[in-house]
Formats: C-alpha cells, structure tokens, sequence
C-alpha cells in the first residue's frame, strides 16, 4: 500500500477482547494516522513499528485522520461473538 505523498501512512494496534461473549459484540483497535517511520513489521494483521538503531517500538508523530489516504484506511472495529446467546447445542 503506496504512502501518502506527505508520508503519512495508517498503523493499527491489537484487536481488543469482544465486548460480548454472545449476542453480537463488538471488537475495536486503534487506530492511528502518522508519518511514515522509517520501518515496520508486519505480524498478522498488526503493524509493530521498531527503531532501526535500538528495536524498541517508536513513538511516533500521529497526524490527524484526513492527512491518511481514505481509501487505505485499515477497519477500527468489527463484528465478533455472533451467535445468539440462548442457542443450544446442535442448532
């Protein structure tokens, strides 16, 4: 996925535990807008962004959301936890 021209680009954190165990929850994730660091790894669906020198996480210069490519933009929350919480086994 190209960079913005600015070098703004979208990072996402960890999903969250479901907010219900049945009954449709909801997970969330942040979800951040910054300038391009100079290096990230990706590691299932998270980027974890390290410093070149010391491989520690980089703190690094959030942007507001408009400065990210709308159409690059990663999904903050979803669906999880969907069945009805009074289904019975074997349904």
């Amino acid at each position: 996925s190209a960079g913005h021209p600015n070098g703004a680009r979208w990072i996402v954190g960890m999903w969250q535990k479901c907010s219900q165990v049945c009954g449709e929850g909801v997970q969330v994730r942040e979800l951040r807008c910054v300038r391009d660091p100079s290096r990230t790894i990706r590691k299932n669906d998270t980027m974890i962004l390290i410093s070149e020198d010391t491989g520690t996480a980089l703190e690094l210069e959030a942007l507001p959301h408009y400065e990210c490519p709308a159409s690059g933009r990663p999904v903050a929350y979803r669906p999880c936890n969907r069945r009805p919480c009074n289904a019975v086994a074997g349904e």
